[in-house]
């Protein structure tokens, strides 16, 4: 358990080294930002204290999102040493990799997405690939805005491409002048819930 105490301290330091703030659900500028909770389940008629721990470390546009889980147990006083027997154990504490931010002229990111959004929400807003602790999936969002066009991309899974969805847009007066209408844009966003099984001979 001493790993996981340096890991936990680790994390405390490289988010204390900018101002932390918590955006809710994507880091909005080059911060260090933390969120967290806590609550309680059941396993195996054991109750534990769930400690969930997620800060984004950022270094210039470059950021790693972090995801500590930790089952206290209640009676014994002990955390639950079953989570963190195995190599895989502690990899998965890396949520995501990303460059850059929502809403800059080039946003990428890999692995978990807490609210993937296409435009203005209208189709897809807020979409959270990792429901699950226990499931991870290894999402992807990848945004180009090069001003006069652009276009966002996310899919929820890049194992079985669940959900797949994208954007296209075009500002015709973008080189123009005047003010507020050079940012008037034109698009179209698709997004479709696929069954990857369904090309597939296994139902697995």
């Amino acid at each position: 358990m001493k790993k996981i105490a340096l890991i936990v301290l680790l994390c405390m330091l490289f988010w204390s080294v900018g101002s932390a703030q918590w955006s809710g659900y994507y880091p909005t500028g080059d911060t260090n930002e933390l969120d967290g909770g806590i609550g309680i389940t059941w396993i195996d008629n054991q109750a534990y204290y769930q400690i969930s721990f997620q800060p984004d470390i950022s270094i210039g546009k470059f950021g790693i999102g972090l995801g500590l889980n930790l089952l206290y147990n209640v009676n014994t006083g002990k955390i639950r040493s079953q989570d963190w027997d195995t190599k895989a154990d502690y990899a998965r504490i890396i949520r995501y990799l990303r460059y850059g931010y929502k809403g800059d002229s080039f946003y990428a990111r890999v692995g978990a997405i807490n609210a993937g959004t296409l435009g203005h929400g209208l189709i897809m807003n807020y979409y959270n690939n990792q429901i699950n602790y226990d499931m991870r999936k290894l999402g992807m969002a990848c945004d180009l805005d090069l001003g006069v066009f652009g276009f966002e991309t996310f899919t929820n899974n890049l194992g079985r491409f669940e959900v797949v969805g994208g954007r296209a847009f075009v500002r015709p007066l973008y080189k123009s002048n005047m003010f507020m209408i050079k940012n008037l844009a034109f698009g179209g966003t698709y997004v479709t819930d696929l069954d990857p099984d369904s090309w597939k001979a296994s139902d697995d």
